[in-house]
């Protein structure tokens, strides 16, 4: 269960009006990480009083008490930044969202009346509000490190990251903006939680990516099932890459200048060239690596058959090649 305080509700103050004594220990309008981190060693009892008697507090710029609805309900973070939210809006988004970490459910009135104080941190706490109102947290910049966090913090929540992380929604888009720069990474979160579509389209990234180097504490964030559909990709493509290269070109009928025998030479020189392609054959190898590879065979040829006959297979290679599936398997 995560740590959850209570605080009585204050009264939100617009931009520009006054503000009396106690108003002031609770609200001025300010970024999400104006208010300082605890000092280390510190309680958290011994953090709140300091803060309380300071005469600014930070708001959301994101979740603050001017958005329209009108928020009802307060959030606030470990570093004491306030989220200013509409209970009914996350319930419609996750049903029993932040229910481990309190006494009653979300809509329970007693919420309507307090301030809601969290463990988690402000950065963290906005991406996962954010989800939950399918907005987009990019413009605050989030690192993809507390992407990663934030999103693992969720099922400490009562939330789902299979359930709110979907195609379409922009924390999915932001998430598949970071994968080209952390590619693994990307996986194993989308894998740990068991977010399939996102494992597909983030495991395009890894045929690049050298199995036999990741670790066995990455192995197990992974996970069994999608550990195998990540080799079972890498390995399918190999196989593919073989049997599209081993495949010889279909000979033509012999003519005076050109009989068996001359095409046999052919056929030799299109083994020799797969041959050297499939034993440095990468699951990520390009069409203009094959064509680099292949084209060079149809210099010197004299005859126009022959010649017809490479060109045609060259190019049934290539478009098979890109037939072949870049992604995991959804299953």
């Amino acid at each position: 269960m995560a740590d959850i305080t209570q605080k009585p509700l204050p009264t939100p103050v617009e931009p520009g009006e006054d503000m009396g004594q106690q108003q002031q220990s609770y609200f001025t309008w300010g970024s999400e990480t104006t208010t300082p981190s605890p000092p280390s060693g510190s309680t958290y009892d011994q953090f709140q009083q300091a803060n309380n008697n300071s005469d600014v507090i930070s708001i959301s710029t994101s979740f603050h008490p001017s958005t329209d609805p009108a928020p009802d309900t307060i959030f606030a973070s470990s570093d004491n930044v306030f989220f200013y939210t509409i209970y009914q809006t996350i319930l419609d988004a996750a049903p029993d969202a932040f229910r481990p970490c309190l006494n009653a459910p979300l809509s329970h009135p007693q919420y309507r009346t307090t301030v809601i104080v969290l463990d988690s941190p402000s950065s963290e706490l906005n991406i996962i509000l954010h989800a939950l109102y399918k907005t987009s947290p990019a413009r605050n910049s989030p690192q993809f490190e507390i992407l990663v966090r934030a999103i693992d913090r969720m099922p400490r929540y009562g939330l789902s990251a299979e359930h709110t992380i979907t195609p379409s929604t922009p924390l999915y888009e932001l998430l598949l903006a970071h994968a080209p720069l952390y590619p693994l990474d990307s996986y194993a979160l989308a894998a740990h939680h068991r977010i399939a579509a996102l494992a597909a389209t983030v495991s395009a990234h890894l045929l690049s990516h050298d199995l036999s180097t990741v670790s066995d504490t990455m192995a197990e964030r992974i996970g069994p099932v999608y550990l195998k559909r990540l080799l079972l990709l890498h390995s399918d493509r190999f196989a593919a890459l073989k049997d599209i290269l081993l495949r010889t070109p279909v000979p033509h009928s012999a003519t005076r200048s050109c009989g068996f025998e001359d095409q046999k030479k052919v056929a030799r020189a299109w083994a020799l060239v797969s041959a050297y392609l499939v034993w440095d054959a990468r699951p990520d190898m390009s069409t203009i690596t094959l064509g680099n590879a292949l084209n060079p065979l149809l210099e010197h040829l004299t005859c126009k058959s022959c010649e017809k006959a490479l060109e045609d297979k060259i190019r049934d290679v290539m478009v098979r090649w890109i037939a072949v599936k870049v992604n995991v398997v959804l299953q």
